[in-house]
C-alpha cells in the first residue's frame, strides 16, 4: 500500500547528520507554526471584536484581558517568519535537485517516475 503522507526521510546515503538534524528543526517549526499562527489570530480577533464566526460557526472569544497588541504583532511576525521558512525551504528542495543531484525533491513526489 501506497503512503500519502511520509513521517520518515527520504532515503539518502549522502545526506549529513547536519542535513538531517536541520531537516527535523524544520519540519517541527512548519507543523508548529501551522497549528500556532491561527490561534494566535483567533486570540487577536477574540479580543477585538464581540462575534466572531468561521465557516458560519460562532467560535468562543477569549478573555480579553490579556495585551491584544501583543499576540497580534506576535501572529504578524510568526506569520512573516512562516512565509520565509517556507520559501527557504522550497529554495533548499531545488539546491537538493539541481545542485546536489540526488532524489530528495524527487522522493517527495507522491507519483515517482
Amino acid at each position: 500500500m501506497i503512503s500519502i503522507y511520509k513521517k520518515d526521510l527520504p532515503h539518502n546515503k549522502s545526506m549529513s547528520k547536519y542535513q538531517k538534524t536541520l531537516f527535523l528543526m524544520v519540519k517541527h517549526t512548519l507543523y508548529s507554526l501551522l497549528f500556532l499562527i491561527p490561534v494566535l489570530g483567533w486570540f487577536t480577533l477574540s479580543g477585538l471584536t464581540e462575534n466572531y464566526q468561521l465557516f458560519g460557526v460562532n467560535l468562543p472569544l477569549i478573555s480579553n484581558s490579556w495585551d491584544v497588541e501583543i499576540i497580534g504583532e506576535t501572529h504578524e511576525f510568526l506569520g512573516n517568519f512562516f512565509m520565509v521558512l517556507i520559501g527557504l525551504h522550497a529554495l533548499a528542495a531545488l539546491i537538493h535537485h539541481y545542485v546536489f543531484n540526488d532524489n530528495v525533491l524527487k522522493s517527495m513526489l507522491y507519483f515517482k517516475k
